[in-house]
């Protein structure tokens, strides 16, 4: 029985490379044409290339969950002005994103970074300006607008800010303003504390992240918003340099900008490379004849050394051109496949160029190309389908960056093979034969032998040996220094006992390694990692990672109800009419008329599921009549509500005071007459609370009990005003705890004369320094904050107090202006 010898396609591949080796030597010409023109007709390619700059596509797969819910939610939601919610969008497509830091380690909340950060809000929103087609943009203009409202801005930073300096405790990683609000995604570097209840709330930050969203609909506006990031990225360069604050930012084109920028970074470094290896093949082909330092300009090969470089080269720009003209996707990452492929073609000339020097040189130039290819092309075969086949398994992933690339890479290598045996091996037939007829490597002209040159410039630049009339004569094959070395020294080493025990325990080690390594292997592609050592995204992205990515953004989370067909909606309806028309079925019709609005997910969806239910009710013998919709009719006037008269009545029921407005609607009055309801006194107002705090004199030298009530110190929940009994300047503020901690803060920052804050400024700057004593009276009482906040400002719009900066409380509105009546300051 045969059996099936290693290596059994060895000696079939060796005999037809022999073959056809022989066969090119007689006709390299179409050989070397052939290759040429169609590198040339492929390269056109390069004219039509549109690269693929998408991030989110090129390196998440394919069949990413994250992909499909994004699509579902862009196809369900479509994301406009009507939907908008700041913090909630996921398929924005046209954002800028700015980090500001607080320099120096500082705290971010306090009040001079908040005014840089307002400064820096106002800059974005109304500086950055673009002009197309004689109309200027402002962010304003291209922003998404929230629910009509106008741009979302970045308010909140100022309000927390305010807040925080008020004395206001802000949980964290939620805060309820009015709706609750998540901060762990806008706010970082937080250091957190607890409050008397054990709620987590802030103690400092060192950073901000503002988002400026806008329009990418329809294709002009988006354009135009691509033209604003742009102008945000070179406003953001010259912006000057603030003392408090340092700044990273980013928008949606950024990272593919940078990618493009690491991919043409490495155009000129490829040709660096390309010349290196160009000027290294030169080196390595130079021979010297025996026993001189002159060269051998026959044996030496030059210019094929480089013609084997730039074969290489015609496997790459064919295998791109060839891609892009067949419509395969492009990506910058490729950029790097050419480092690759041109170190895996040069290495094979050598294989070829060696192969031919151990050939006799007496033989003629079809048995030495013949042997040549017998030898190193069934080599090199195995080398590029080993490594095509490695791409080629790469092409089967589902990251489309991964599979472009391997996709690249694979076809590149199976070219530049090609190549190889063809425009490499004539150009190597045509090399052996000049040198078999003694010609110049350089010029083509014939040299002068070892021993019949006489002058300098002769044996310096024209010698060329000759093969000698005997082929099996030892000069006939020449081996290279290196090949002697590896034959001589190196292997008899290797084949020692102990140093084959020495490489035996070297591969334990090293394969422990790679084990360890695999084991400690991180998954995932940090975008920072994609982008040069200079970009300016580089910071931002770092600057996220440290600061804000400890919570990350927020769990979108959608439900859609299951659609139901019309079909199918009138024949469960007509179900629940089974008695006439004239029985007591008026819960089935009340239960009809909510279906038919809650199967609806709009309003245009509502009316028509409400026209099918009244049709469904009066075929059945019903007065059906849709469900009237409620409307809010304080939003319905046209006219600002700072311009109606205020009634004022004491509040009695909810129905009362709808009936009282119903009133006004059918006088029409509702533009000019607001009702103003006045809450009543109830139990909660009128019991006396037994707290911790509630007790007389907390401190021995209390500002607050001896001009009031015993026990004023304790109160929680107080708008109270401060006074200057050197000066008379005062101070109205408000504060939810104990009132003696709020004074003793105000005391601390008196005496350390700090300038941020009301009593240490007025030290410093009214009385040059010297103390004063104060006063503390409570003005009024309210438990809520958002109350108690608007009580503090109509006091102190009411009372002007001159330690009391312009910016301190909040603005009174004109929806707040009919009240100031009722407060009685």
């Amino acid at each position: 029985m045969n059996v099936l010898e290693f290596g059994c396609m060895e000696r079939p591949l060796a005999n037809f490379f022999r073959g056809y080796g022989a066969f090119v030597s007689r006709h390299p010409f179409p050989f070397i044409a052939f290759p040429v023109l169609i590198t040339l007709y492929l390269s056109t390619g390069f004219f039509t290339l549109t690269p693929q700059t998408d991030a989110i596509y090129l390196y998440t797969p394919t069949d990413a969950p994250s992909k499909t819910e994004r699509q579902i939610i862009h196809d369900l939601w479509p994301l406009g002005e009507d939907n908008y919610v700041p913090g909630r969008a996921v398929t924005q497509s046209r954002e800028a994103q700015v980090t500001v830091v607080a320099k120096n380690g500082g705290n971010i909340l306090l009040p001079e970074y908040a005014r840089s950060i307002k400064r820096l809000d106002m800059y974005i929103q109304n500086r950055i300006k673009v002009r197309f087609r004689n109309h200027t943009y402002t962010y304003r203009e291209l922003c998404l607008r929230w629910k009509n409202r106008g741009c979302p801005g970045n308010n909140h930073i100022q309000i927390i800010s305010e807040l925080y300096n008020h004395g206001i405790n802000i949980t964290y990683p939620t805060f309820r303003i009015g709706s609750s609000g998540y901060l762990g995604a806008g706010i970082g570097g937080v250091s957190l504390s607890k409050d008397d209840n054990g709620t987590v709330i802030l103690a400092s930050a060192r950073a901000w992240l503002m988002v400026y969203q806008l329009k990418f609909f329809p294709i002009n506006v988006s354009y135009v918003s691509g033209i604003w990031e742009k102008t945000f990225k070179l406003h953001m360069d010259n912006y000057p340099e603030d003392p408090f604050i340092s700044l990273t930012y980013f928008h949606s084109q950024t990272l593919a900008e940078e990618l493009k920028r690491n991919a043409d970074s490495l155009a000129p470094r490829f040709i660096f490379a390309f010349v290196i290896l160009v000027i290294f093949a030169v080196i390595c082909s130079m021979v010297t004849i025996k026993g001189t330092f002159y060269f051998d300009w026959v044996l030496s090969k030059p210019i094929l050394s480089v013609f084997g470089v730039i074969n290489a080269g015609m496997g790459i720009a064919s295998a791109m051109g060839g891609l892009i003209l067949l419509d395969v996707q492009y990506n910058d990452i490729v950029a790097v496949m050419p480092f690759l492929v041109v170190a895996v073609g040069t290495d094979n000339m050598f294989l070829m160029v060696a192969a031919v020097k151990r050939t006799c040189r007496a033989a003629t130039v079809e048995q030495r190309i013949g042997e040549c290819m017998a030898d190193a092309a069934v080599s090199i075969l195995i080398t590029a389908l080993t490594d095509a086949f490695s791409f080629g398994v790469g092409t089967i992933t589902t990251i489309p960056a991964v599979q472009i690339f391997c996709i690249y890479t694979c076809c590149a290598l199976v070219l530049t093979f090609l190549y190889q045996i063809t425009f490499f091996c004539a150009l190597l037939s045509l090399a052996t034969k000049w040198e078999a007829e003694g010609r110049h490597c350089l010029w083509l002209t014939p040299t002068i032998a070892p021993k019949l040159a006489s002058s300098p410039s002769n044996r310096l630049l024209w010698l060329g040996s000759r093969p000698h009339p005997d082929p099996k004569h030892a000069s006939n094959i020449k081996h290279c220094s290196a090949t002697k070395f590896f034959q001589n020294w190196y292997a008899p080493i290797l084949m020692q006992p102990a140093i084959k025990a020495l490489a035996g325990l070297w591969y334990c080690i090293y394969v422990g390694f790679a084990i360890y390594g695999c084991m400690h292997l991180r998954e995932g592609l940090e975008p920072v990692n994609l982008l040069v050592d200079d970009s300016y995204a580089k910071p931002h992205y770092l600057a996220l990672e440290q600061h804000f990515w400890h919570y990350g953004a927020t769990l979108q989370w959608c439900s859609p109800r299951k659609m139901v067909s019309k079909a199918e909606f009138e024949e469960h309806h007509r179900a629940c009419f089974v008695s006439s028309p004239g029985s007591r079925e008026t819960p089935c019709c009340s239960q009809l008329i909510k279906t038919a609005i809650n199967v609806s997910s709009g309003d245009a969806e509502r009316q028509e599921s409400l026209k099918q239910a009244s049709n469904i009710l009066r075929s059945n013998g019903y007065q059906a009549r849709a469900k009237r919709i409620k409307t809010s009719h304080a939003t319905s006037s046209t006219k600002p509500r700072a311009g109606k008269h205020p009634l004022c009545l004491p509040f009695i029921t909810d129905r009362i005071s709808s009936a009282i407005r119903q009133c006004f609607i059918r006088a029409q009055l509702d533009d000019n007459v607001v009702l103003v309801n006045i809450p009543n006194d109830n139990i909660t107002r009128q019991l006396v609370q037994n707290r911790l705090y509630d007790r007389a004199f907390v401190s021995e030298d209390c500002v607050v009990c001896p001009h009031g009530k015993t026990g004023d110190c304790a109160k929680t929940g107080v708008i109270y005003e401060i006074e200057c009994l050197a000066c008379h300047a005062q101070y109205i503020g408000e504060t939810g705890r104990p009132l003696y901690v709020r004074v003793n803060e105000h005391l601390a920052s008196k005496k350390r004369e700090s300038l941020i804050t009301p009593l240490g400024k007025h030290r410093k700057e009214d009385h040059g320094g010297a103390d004063f004593n104060i006063k503390c009276t409570i003005l009024a009482l309210e438990a809520q904050t958002s109350a108690r906040k608007t009580l503090e400002a109509f006091w102190i719009c009411k009372r002007n107090p001159r330690m009391n900066s312009r910016n301190e409380h909040l603005a009174i509105t004109s929806d707040l202006m009919p009240f100031l009546s009722l407060c009685e300051l």
